[in-house]
């Protein structure tokens, strides 16, 4: 393992979905440095195995259904569905996903200029100043930045990020 290395951001991202492009979208607009570390691939679960690749064999099962059933429902209209050919139908939701992939997300890290690692990342030390990265092949390094600008996507939802973690008021 190579020594620690310190980087300099202005704010750190863990994870790569919708949210954490927000972020790191608005940072830079705001001319904030920004980093960001994924472990897996980029775009999150929404483009990669939820919503999207879903809501594509949703629509393939639904457009087949309606091809089967007008016919009965609509006099002088003929209509049939051949078999489904899964390789077929796997591989366009594949292409959909990595179409969306490149164009929503990895294309957006050039366009807007911040720095992405892939590797495990963890906020440690100090709440707010402290952040451990680990990038292959082993290669650690550590982030201080302003306790305001980190970015915590495993907090519940209603913390927010001031000098300290509370509760809101209810």
């Amino acid at each position: 393992m190579t020594e620690a290395a310190v980087f300099d951001y202005d704010l750190a991202v863990i994870g790569s979905g919708g949210g954490a492009f927000a972020a790191a979208i608005r940072a830079t607009t705001l001319g904030k440095k920004v980093l960001m570390v994924e472990r897996g691939t980029v775009g999150g679960t929404c483009v990669n195995t939820g919503c999207v690749p879903s809501k594509a064999l949703l629509a393939a099962a639904d457009a087949r259904h309606v091809a089967l059933d007008a016919s009965g429902r609509f006099p002088g209209i003929e209509t049939s569905a051949g078999p489904v050919h899964m390789p077929g139908l796997i591989e366009g939701k594949r292409s959909l996903v990595d179409g969306m992939r490149s164009e929503k997300y990895v294309d957006l890290i050039a366009d807007y200029g911040w720095d992405m690692r892939q590797g495990e990342a963890v906020f440690a030390g100090t709440p707010g100043t402290r952040f451990w990265t680990s990038f292959p092949p082993g290669v650690t390094g550590s982030l201080s930045a302003r306790p305001t600008t980190l970015l915590r996507p495993d907090l519940p939802r209603g913390y927010r990020r001031c000098r300290a973690w509370r509760r809101p008021a209810i």
